[in-house]
């Protein structure tokens, strides 16, 4: 699945035992009994930390199935880790459909289409949001999803504070 910005999505027309998900608009915090993966980068996220909740279900594979769990049932949660799901909420702001189990591709498609891949490698970036440095071709904060600034945006914000 590329990068679309159509998510028109009907549950009736998936094939039996195909699953699908709900994805929330926010980060929530990880309340389970034991530490999960991340759906994007295989990374072990911990308790308490800040996730992207994916909700799914399946088509029932059968009619027996379909008897006793119903047209379609619940199954366990996909998470993706804050870093992917700063992406993932960041895409999906501005209006994209994406795949959670590849985010990279998307982000690449999304750097080609709005030209971030023209940009001069080397420089130092800051992110706007959170401040977080970035180096060289990161069009993206690591951090946090935002986009970064140039080094000089960084040193006039700072004067501008240091004068209030």
């Amino acid at each position: 699945m590329s990068l679309s910005c159509e998510c028109d999505f009907d549950p009736s027309g998936c094939e039996p035992g195909q699953s699908y998900y709900y994805y929330s608009n926010d980060f929530c915090k990880l309340e389970s009994t034991r530490r999960k993966r991340c759906v994007n980068c295989n990374a072990l996220i911990d308790l308490g930390s800040d996730v992207v909740e994916f909700e799914r279900e399946r088509v029932a594979y059968n009619e027996i199935e379909e008897r006793i769990k119903g047209e379609s049932y619940g199954i366990a949660p996909h998470y993706l880790c804050f870093d992917c799901g700063g992406i993932f909420l960041s895409l999906r702001s501005i209006g994209y459909c994406i795949d959670i189990y590849n985010l990279d591709d998307d982000l690449e498609d999304y750097k080609e289409i709005s030209g971030f891949k023209q940009a001069v490698v080397g420089k130092r970036r800051f992110c706007s949001a959170c401040g977080a440095e970035n180096y060289g071709l990161a069009y993206w904060c690591i951090k946090c999803g935002a986009f970064p600034q140039e080094e000089n945006n960084k040193k006039t914000q700072q004067k501008r504070h240091s004068d209030d």
